[in-house]
């Protein structure tokens, strides 16, 4: 039997789900996680390595000296170290925002191979799809603050790839300072897990102090793109919580039983999985629409995700080639700055008389 019957009129689609569609609905989301796995993984190659030289005191000083520099519209110069450190860390940004994309689309990646495994169990579904809705929005939003900058979707200029690199870096971080407490025991932390908010009106010269970005936000814009996703997200958030989602999830067959004085029992048998056609879950469940819809829908999301990646293969292959340009122009300008045999400030991995060569 069909997912859903289209119904004929305007340009939206509209689904009529038939009662033993959940296991269906299952079935085209299976079909359609392992084809987003495959666009993503083909996409990502290229961009699944990052070269970038950690911070330091003496960086961030002289980092410091330069952004004040420009403030007062003067351009640095400084001896074969200062400019040596600064070339690093100006090819950095690139690597920033693989760090910042490529993550979360591997995580898609796993969750889609997950999924693409009809037998995996409701609560396992249901979660991997919450997680699906999480990392498709924030990327979603970063895309179109992007695509604001660069309406073509590729970087063309150093100064667009720095102002890419900081909305997409928005991506990193987290609301704790953990980075604080990395050597405090749970115990002793307490209420030092504060949530922080950095302020971003201050340079962000290294690119410390990343936002992280509050997912209901970030989904309630997308639902102006994609309505339904925040009722649709809410509904997975509570059908994973265990007053509710165990109980379904775990309900393989329910007996009706008839007794005394017209009354009817229910037997009711749990098991591991309850997603499995031969047990009678589907034919006595309340929630069977609402599941097959859910899977309709998580569907329809992860058919955004091939779109949403063609864009990110775009920018980060842009931003790369920017990146190169600028730090090639940079030495081949000052060649008495660089060491030919040390590493590129590109971030390519290569020294620089290869890779000059090279690119």
């Amino acid at each position: 039997m069909s997912v859903a019957r289209r119904l004929a009129g305007n340009n939206r689609t509209e689904y009529m789900l038939d009662e033993s569609d959940t296991f269906e609905a299952r079935k085209a989301l299976s079909t359609e996680s392992s084809a987003a796995a495959s666009v993503i993984l083909n996409s990502l190659k290229g961009f699944q390595k990052t070269f970038v030289w950690p911070l330091d005191d003496e960086v961030n000083a002289i980092g410091k000296q330069v952004y004040d520099l420009r403030k007062q519209g003067k351009e640095p110069s400084g001896s074969p170290k200062v400019n040596t450190l600064l070339a690093r860390q100006t090819g950095a940004p690139p690597h920033k925002m693989i760090m910042a994309v490529v993550p979360k689309l591997l995580t898609l990646v796993k969750s889609c191979h997950r999924l693409a495994n009809p037998s995996q169990g409701l609560t396992e579904d249901i979660n991997d799809l919450r997680g699906v809705v999480e990392r498709f929005a924030a990327l979603e939003v970063v895309k179109d603050k992007s695509l604001a900058i660069v309406p073509s979707g590729k970087v063309k200029s150093f100064e667009e790839l720095v102002q890419v690199a900081d909305v997409i870096a928005d991506l990193l971080g987290t609301r704790f300072d953990w980075e604080a407490h990395q050597f405090t025991s749970f115990e002793e932390m307490g209420k030092k897990t504060e949530y922080t908010d950095p302020k971003r009106d201050e340079p962000d010269l290294w690119g410390r102090g990343f936002q992280a970005r509050n997912i209901l936000g970030q989904i309630d814009k997308v639902d102006k793109k994609l309505p339904g996703i925040r009722a649709y997200y809410n509904f997975c958030s509570e059908f994973v919580h265990p007053n509710f989602g165990d109980l379904i999830s775990t309900t393989c067959d329910k007996t009706l039983v008839p007794t005394m004085f017209n009354k009817v029992a229910v037997a009711t048998t749990y098991c591991e999985n309850s997603l499995n056609e031969d047990s009678g879950w589907s034919q006595y469940t309340k929630s069977r629409f609402l599941l097959a819809e859910a899977y309709r829908f998580g569907t329809k999301v992860i058919e955004q995700v091939p779109p949403q990646v063609a864009f990110y293969k775009d920018v980060l292959g842009s931003a790369i080639r920017v990146n190169r340009r600028n730090a090639h122009k940079k030495i081949r300008n000052s060649k008495d700055q660089f060491s030919k045999n040390d590493f590129c400030p590109c971030g390519s991995g290569k020294r620089i008389s290869i890779c000059l060569k090279t690119n």
